[in-house]
């Protein structure tokens, strides 16, 4: 039988990971008051998922924090308790894999519009593709954390790894193809004019740091548990994970507004005053609206006409 690991393994990515999800839930807090201070044109649905997003964050940090003041208050100093995972360290699984399940559809919801008719078949194989990964890694996530809530942390953990295993490697698949779809729909629907592109390669550059950032997450997860399974640092990684998700989705709403700005700021900036830019265009109604500020559809909604361009 192996020697049971340190506390500093046990406790310290416990409270690291702890104190990075509270960080974060204060981020999403304030993003969210932004979101519903600006989302007067946005329809009733999903202003419910962001709230039903935000709820699900709220009971996984109740969660945490429960987990938290079992293992350095009400037991601290009992070595014995550490041999057991709390319930609440195991039922935070399932709030936090249902978030990303629901962004991952979102964001697969946007391809599927991007792509449009012009891209007909890609619109359909990619989104369908990441609902299925996201599907199998929400499974699989639920799964472990139901069985491995009766298992002791230093013994028959692998009877139940290959499910963890499953999850993370479906939820990299899935993150890796949203942000590479992502980028490539865009990147495709660049027009020439050097105002709309700059708003795509914007947006490109956001999916693509938003994807790698929870890619990379999701793999330090993986890789940890792989390496140390019977300690708590592979949890601490996954503390914030399903924050990463809600925050990235929240700073894309809240950036519509800024980047369909973004074409009189570019000339102002660089060297030209233009004295009246219109944008003939109805008020945000939909999610798809970040991403079709730089796409063929947002592209061909929009018109815009410069009465009087001067040079400084």
């Amino acid at each position: 039988m192996e020697s049971p690991p340190s506390l500093e393994l046990m406790l310290g990515p416990a409270f690291l990971g702890s104190v990075a999800v509270t960080a974060l839930f204060g981020v999403m807090v304030l993003q969210g008051y932004v979101y519903y201070s600006h989302s007067k044109g946005d329809g009733w649905g999903w202003r419910i998922l962001v709230s039903c997003l935000c709820a699900l964050e709220v009971m996984r940090l109740s969660f945490i924090l429960h987990a938290m003041y079992l293992l350095f208050v009400k037991n601290f100093g009992n070595f014995e308790f550490l041999s057991y995972p709390t319930w609440s360290m195991v039922a935070l699984v399932f709030p936090g894999n249902l978030v990303e399940l629901i962004v991952r559809c979102v964001f697969a919801h946007r391809i599927r519009l991007l792509c449009g008719k012009r891209r007909r078949l890609q619109g359909i194989i990619i989104p369908i593709t990441i609902v299925v990964l996201s599907i199998a890694a929400f499974i699989c996530g639920s799964i472990f954390a139901a069985k491995r809530l009766a298992l002791h942390v230093t013994d028959e953990v692998n009877t139940v790894s290959a499910y963890l295993y499953g999850h993370f490697s479906c939820a990299m698949a899935a993150d890796f193809l949203a942000a590479a779809s992502l980028c490539a729909v865009l990147f495709h629907s660049r027009t020439g004019i050097q105002r709309t592109d700059s708003v795509v390669r914007i947006l490109m550059a956001f999916s693509f740091n938003t994807g790698l950032l929870t890619c990379l997450c999701t793999t330090a997860c993986f890789i940890t548990y792989v390496v140390w399974p019977n300690t708590l640092i592979w949890m601490g990684l996954l503390f914030p994970k399903s924050q990463l998700y809600v925050n990235s989705l929240l700073a894309s709403l809240n950036a519509r507004e800024s980047l369909r700005n973004h074409p009189k700021r570019t000339s102002e900036s660089t060297g030209y005053e233009v004295h009246s830019l219109h944008f003939q265009r109805s008020a945000p109604t939909t999610l798809n609206d970040l991403s079709s500020d730089g796409a063929e559809r947002g592209l061909k909604e929009s018109s815009y006409t410069t009465e009087t361009v001067e040079t400084k």
